[in-house]
């Protein structure tokens, strides 16, 4: 299974298990993308959006993930998570959970 696939699909487990979360602070989501070589998501509550990108970019400051929080009232990235050659596949679902917890919380 190649390495998109596989973050993926654990991605996917970790949306499941936090949808009642989601639901509880208005978070809406997006799958703007989902193919065997990309997938793309937009979270969205009252002022904050955030954006999951699993891919293999051709020039980008990540090997697969790109996750990134704005505020949409000044259109800055205020928390963000980019992989690198060295992170391991645990590691980038460990950082992911932790962003989506931290995208949850934050007012």
């Amino acid at each position: 299974m190649s390495e998109i696939i596989n973050l993926k699909n654990k991605i996917n487990d970790i949306l499941k298990k936090k949808i009642k979360e989601f639901q509880l602070k208005n978070i809406v989501i997006d799958i703007v993308k989902n193919n065997k070589n990309e997938y793309y998501l937009i979270l969205e509550k009252e002022k904050y959006l955030a954006s999951l990108i699993i891919a293999e970019p051709i020039f980008a400051p990540y090997k697969n993930i790109c996750f990134e929080v704005y505020r949409v009232s000044d259109e800055k990235i205020i928390l963000f998570y980019y992989d690198n050659e060295n992170t391991t596949l645990q590691q980038n679902v460990e950082q992911i959970d932790k962003m989506l917890d931290k995208f949850i919380e934050i007012n």
